[in-house]
Formats: structure tokens, sequence, C-alpha cells
């Protein structure tokens, strides 16, 4: 009887079509303004039961930065029509880089639906209607220019070893730190600092990092430049200017890199003398000697720490994209399915959080060259007297991750052009 019933209740499901829609508008909010957070509230809807496998293509712009959340905000059954539809919300955070017009294109959003009780699920691939926003300049600056607004903003500057006189050969650093609060990291304005006739400047690669602490985040961002003096002469680094919008005061600050001003002289010329030769060299061995020594304490001061910190890089690698990679590598040789697919979504979560959420089914849609790889592996898994060719997965995984790093940097570098263009 309870088999009659069954199959009666999943012939009345199938007879009913799922249906499934999506719509996307932005939160009221007293006012829009540039980088100022926006919130656009997306939703999924569905006659059936469950939703699964959802990519949402709001992606970053040239207008906007858009922050994605890692899951959904909330999930809700409603009436619509008589009919209970299951409605799966999710926020975004938009930071509008100009003032004027704000145009979000129509959003591309696919997902799965399934009735459930082993029934199959249905695919769908919708569009929202496109969204337009007012965005506010603010007062004292153009349309045009962005102006970062955070309720915190500070600039430190910090130069080493702090001296104004140099002669050619010498060098000196220049450390910039910009902090601030509930933005991106990536909206920092990025600084620059060009050579000259009097100075060579060698430029690293700037550290960005966030935090959370009670709800509030915080971001910072440090750039470091090394002068190597190249030219007698008198010269002067010019100030630079920095405008950030406080939030809280509803005020324009304007902060500044101070000006630097500089007195490069000449190398002194070596006498000859032998006098001043044998001099020289009793006062090179001192020298020696006394390096060597102080070299010797510090080492030996210093060993166990860096030991200990040698240890916590070994570690911060085994837990990083590249560790994780290199382990998937090892398990290639002589692991088994299981070992090879923990390790596999163990890089992957690293790699790319997306694509990890979406399973196998998933990657080999966005990647279709890992589909029968992956369809291999997870025949190996339920199957363990079937035979599995690692080092053909591994292969196809390598390749697999050389596009997904090839596409993070493609997305990263149009991303930071567009943001803060230089004048």
């Amino acid at each position: 009887m309870k088999k009659i019933t069954t199959l009666l209740i999943l012939l009345s499901l199938s007879l009913h079509a799922i249906e499934g829609a999506v719509t996307a508008k932005v939160l009221p909010k007293e006012h829009y303004a540039v980088s100022e957070e926006i919130i656009v509230q997306v939703d999924i809807k569905s006659t059936a039961y469950s939703m699964t496998q959802s990519k949402i293509g709001l992606e970053n712009s040239p207008e906007y930065v858009v922050s994605a959340p890692k899951s959904a905000a909330s999930l809700e059954t409603v009436d619509i029509n008589g009919t209970d539809w299951s409605v799966v919300h999710y926020e975004y955070r938009l930071y509008p880089l100009h003032a004027g017009k704000l145009s979000i294109p129509p959003i591309l959003i696919s997902f799965l639906a399934s009735m459930g009780y082993g029934q199959e699920s249905q695919s769908f691939e919708l569009r929202t209607e496109g969204l337009s926003i007012d965005i506010a300049g603010h007062e004292g600056v153009s349309a045009d220019k962005f102006v970062l607004s955070t309720p915190h903003y500070s600039l430190k500057t910090t130069q080493n070893p702090t001296t104004d006189g140099l002669k050619e050969g010498d060098a000196f650093t220049l450390l910039v730190t910009q902090e601030a609060q509930s933005v991106p990291d990536i909206l920092l304005t990025p600084i620059r600092f060009e050579s000259s006739e009097y100075f060579k400047v060698y430029t690293t690669e700037p550290t960005l990092t966030s935090s959370e602490n009670r709800g509030v985040s915080s971001v910072s961002r440090s750039d470091k430049f090394t002068f190597v003096a190249i030219k007698e002469g008198n010269v002067t680094l010019p100030s630079q200017e920095l405008l950030w919008w406080d939030t809280k005061e509803q005020k324009l600050h304007k902060e500044q890199i101070p000006q630097l001003h500089f007195t490069i002289i000449a190398q002194p010329k070596v006498k000859t003398q032998q006098e001043d030769t044998q001099s020289i060299n009793s006062q090179k061995l001192l020298s020696y000697i006394a390096i060597m020594l102080l070299l010797i304490t510090l080492l030996y001061r210093a060993y166990p720490l860096l030991k200990k910190r040698q240890k916590r890089q070994k570690e911060l690698y085994n837990q990083s994209e590249a560790g994780l990679f290199e382990t998937l590598q090892k398990s290639c040789q002589d692991a088994d399915a299981k070992q090879l697919y923990r390790d596999f979504y163990s890089w992957l979560e690293s790699a790319d959080t997306e694509l990890y959420r979406l399973g196998f089914t998933g990657i080999g849609e966005a990647y279709p060259a890992m589909k029968d790889t992956l369809r291999e592996l997870e025949g190996a898994l339920s199957d363990e007297e079937r035979g599995f060719e690692s080092s053909e997965f591994c292969r196809e995984v390598q390749r697999f991750r050389e596009e997904l790093l090839r596409s993070r940097e493609d997305e990263e570098s149009g991303l930071m052009d567009g943001i803060n263009p230089r004048s």
C-alpha cells in the first residue's frame, strides 16, 4: 500500500512542470554615493522543493566593484497566486566608482531545481531585468573622479634611513601604508613614484590585507619603494594628495604624502698614498673581524627564531593553494582514488571557492575538459576494484590549474586598470 501511495505522489508531481524565476533589486537607503556600499538583492525562485548549483553573473565592471556573498542571506517559502514558491535571497555588496547614472545590465542566473523523491533536476538559465541607480558625487569633487568613502582612513609614510643627505649609490626605502574601514581593499588607491635623472626607483608588489572585528571590516594597503641615488644635485620628491570622504561627518578630507628634499653628493675619491692604503686595510680587517663576531652572535641568538619561522612558513605554504596542489601532485604517484579525491577538493577549495561548491557536475560544465577525468575518478570511488589512471588525472588537473590561474590573473589586472586610473 505504501509503495502504491508513493507511486501516486510521484505521478502527481510529474504532471506539474517546475517553474523558475529570478529577480534583482537595489535595497533602498537614504542616498547612493561614490564608493559607498549598495546592497543588490538577487532572488532565485522555483516551485520545486530544492534548488542547487546556482550561478549568479553579477561581477566587477569599470563602473563598480562587487563583493559576492559566501552563502545565501535567507531562504523562505511564499505563496504566489495560490502556489508555494521556494525563494533564495542573495545579497551582493556593490561599490560605485563614479558619480552619475550607474547601470547594471541584466544578470544571467542559472540553477537546478528538483521536486525531490528521486525526480530528475530541471535546469534553468534566466536573466533579471537591468537596474539603474543615480549615484551622487561628493561636494568639492568632480563627478568623474573616484574618492574613497569610509568612516575611517589613515595614511602613514615611513622613510628608512631618515636622512636627506646622500652619496651616489646610496639608497633608502619609502613605505606608504593606507588603512580604511568598511570598504574592499582593492579600492585603496595605488601609490606611484617614477625614476628620474637623480633616482632609480624600484617598486615591490603591494601588500593588501583584510580583517573583521565585531562586525567592522578593516583593510590596509602597503606600497614599498627603494630609491637609489644615481646623480649628484638637489632634488625634491613632490608631495602626493589623496582625497577621502568621511561617511560619519559627511566631510571631504585631504591626506598628503609629504614632500621630501635631498642633497646628493658625488662619491669621494680614494687617496692612493701607501700610508692611507695601509690604514684603510687595517680598518677593513678590524671591521671584518667585528662584523664576523657580530654575525656569529646574531646567528646564535636568531637560530631558534629562524627555525620557528621556517616551521610557520612551511605550515602556511602547506595550507596555501600552491602547497595544497603540491600535496595533490604527490598523491598522484601512489595514492588511491579516495586520497586523490580528498586532496583534489582540498586544493580546489583554496584555488576557487565557487567551483568548489559546484561539485563534479558543476566543474565539468564550467571546464568541459575535466568532465571525463572527473567521471573516471567518481567511478573509481564507487567501485574500489575498478582501475584508475592517476597519471592522466594529474595531467588534466595540471592543465585545469593553469587555466584557473590565468583566468584569475587576467581578471585582476583588468580590474585594477579600471578602478584607479592616474592622470
